[in-house]
């Protein structure tokens, strides 16, 4: 994020509140959470994973725990909403092994979400540009035109 992307924050957020860190999601996840058949603890975890996603080819991968804590609710609850997200495609479970007891906490991606989101995305985008044409035209046709001549010369 460029400086000026960073103090819009700042002036939006406070900066020791933008200086800890912020989770970047498409605002059409938000908007249309309900028309995607997301519910609001879907969105939480989301969230939660997201902010440990910190570049592209490196998948987040927070633990059920860690998720829990956050969220203020137990482990079983995360693994409820991780299985509902994965059976709706919108989360993919990468199992890592390793660590004292053989296997680590699951990669996540999102990639199935972004694919999901996008419909909704091109969508609002197209209705935008519409109604920026439509305004466009308006205030076109307020102008003056420039031939008359003034002062009936």
């Amino acid at each position: 994020m460029g400086t000026h992307g960073k103090k819009q924050l700042v002036a939006k957020w406070g900066e020791a509140n933008i200086d800890w860190g912020w989770v970047a999601l498409p605002k059409i996840i938000l908007e249309k959470q309900h028309a995607l058949g997301l519910e609001p603890e879907d969105i939480n975890v989301i969230l939660q994973i997201a902010q440990y996603w910190y570049a592209p080819g490196n998948l987040p991968f927070p633990s059920k725990a860690t998720i829990a804590k956050a969220m203020g609710v137990n482990v079983r609850t995360v693994q409820r909403r991780l299985t509902r997200l994965h059976d709706l495609g919108f989360i993919k479970r990468i199992e890592r092994k390793g660590g004292p007891k053989g296997t680590l906490s699951n990669q996540y991606s999102l990639a199935g979400l972004a694919e999901k989101a996008t419909p909704f995305a091109e969508e609002a985008i197209q209705e935008r540009e519409r109604q920026r044409s439509e305004t466009a035209a308006r205030l076109k046709r307020k102008r003056p035109n420039k031939t008359q001549v003034k002062g009936g010369e």
